[in-house]
């Protein structure tokens, strides 16, 4: 069971971006990917084409033809794709159950983001704290950099509602 549970979750991780997936869109060769991330894949692999005929699957290479989407952007285009409703649902009840969902590492995708560089300001699997990372100054675990972001946060709220005061 615990094999199975493990297969689901990583269905719900964006392949381009390696996290979990964000309004998940389908291509026509059912690869899911974030809309903001297939967006971007979009604007890079289109760049320069006066009228592209369509772009090829980041994960299986098919071709998706654009002359189906009415659109004429990247961000049109990717608007346009099927929403995958199943993979929205399964995120919501996920979402719901307070169940966490691991993110990948994108640069090593068989581990788990355990680390937060405050220097790049990225998620860090414990590959890339120890060894690309290692002379940055401030490595921290996920917690400690929530708190401290979510410290500065309120930081802020207070110092918005005092200037409006």
């Amino acid at each position: 069971m615990a094999a199975v549970l493990k297969a689901a979750k990583e269905q719900l991780i964006c392949h381009l971006c390696k996290q979990i997936l964000v309004e998940p869109k389908t291509l026509n060769c059912m690869h899911s990917f974030c809309k903001k991330c297939i967006q971007q894949y979009m604007e890079h692999t289109t760049k320069g084409q006066k009228s592209p005929a369509g772009f090829l699957c980041p994960d299986c290479n098919n071709v998706m033809p654009l002359g189906q989407l009415s659109g004429s952007t990247p961000e049109a285009w990717a608007s346009e794709l099927q929403t995958n409703e199943a993979l929205s649902s399964i995120l919501k009840a996920f979402e719901n159950s307070g169940e966490e969902i691991a993110m990948k590492c994108a640069f090593h995708a068989e581990k788990e983001v355990e680390f937060y560089c405050e220097d790049h300001e990225m998620l860090l699997c414990s590959l890339c704290a120890t060894l690309t990372h290692k002379p940055c100054t401030d490595v921290v675990t996920i917690p400690v950099a929530a708190a401290t972001k979510k410290q500065m946060a309120e930081n802020l709220l207070t110092s918005f509602q005092n200037k409006l005061q």
